[in-house]
């Protein structure tokens, strides 16, 4: 654990804003928002309340169909393309992912 890493509990997101040791332990100063301290907890109870952020990117897809030959975009959300063609088995003619709607998400 580091300065400026990130970790998320109950879908809220907090950054390590200082580490100090005081009398031997540990202690983890953290915040929601930049430049705002908010809390601190030992570092080892702060581990066990807080998982690692992992930003997880997710893709929307265009489709052409071979029953219409038209272009479709999917509303749904993938992780890549084996899981978007892993919905529409069969009937895509070619896809595209759309690089602009990626967002992140929690773990």
């Amino acid at each position: 654990m580091k300065v400026g890493d990130k970790f998320v509990k109950d879908g809220e997101v907090v950054e390590v804003v200082a580490i100090v040791s005081s009398l031997g332990v540990e202690i983890v100063w953290y915040a929601k928002s930049r430049g705002e301290v908010e809390h601190c907890l030992t570092k080892d109870d702060f581990l066990k309340q807080y998982k690692p952020y992992a930003p997880v990117y997710e893709y929307r897809y265009a489709f052409i169909n071979r029953e219409d030959n038209y272009v479709h975009i999917d509303e749904n959300f993938y992780l890549n393309e084996y899981d978007f063609f892993m919905v529409f088995k069969k009937g895509v003619v070619e896809c595209l992912r759309l690089d602009f709607t990626k967002r992140e998400r929690v773990q």
